[in-house]
């Protein structure tokens, strides 16, 4: 999906009960309308933010995990995200554009 202007990968919480996988068919079809069949999983990233010369308990983090999905229907919606997500753009690609966000990792990933 495309947001500010960059490609990068739909994402969101895991709901209570709510496996990884089972998280990323629902977040995916919310964001993009793709149904999906998760996959294998690639990868857990976790990505820590702390505001330079701030205290540790400023710090914030989160992961997230990166499976290699194949779509069981690519039909996208023409109203993606939920109504406060400014989504520009939805598509499901077999390259990635060249302005996706951790692109490097991605490409890493998928062993090219």
């Amino acid at each position: 999906m495309k947001q500010d202007g960059r490609w990068l990968l739909p994402g969101g919480e895991v709901e209570a009960g709510e496996t990884h996988a089972e998280a990323l068919v629902r977040e995916l079809d919310e964001e993009t309308g793709v149904a999906v069949d998760p996959g294998e999983r690639l990868a857990v990233v976790r990505n820590v933010i702390r505001r330079r010369g701030g205290a540790p308990d400023e710090e914030r983090s989160f992961r997230f995990a990166i499976h290699r999905a194949t779509a069981v229907d690519a039909q996208t919606t023409d109203d993606p995200g939920l109504v406060d997500e400014e989504i520009e753009a939805v598509a499901w690609v077999t390259e990635l554009p060249a302005d996706t966000l951790d692109r490097d990792l991605l490409v890493r990933l998928r062993g090219g």
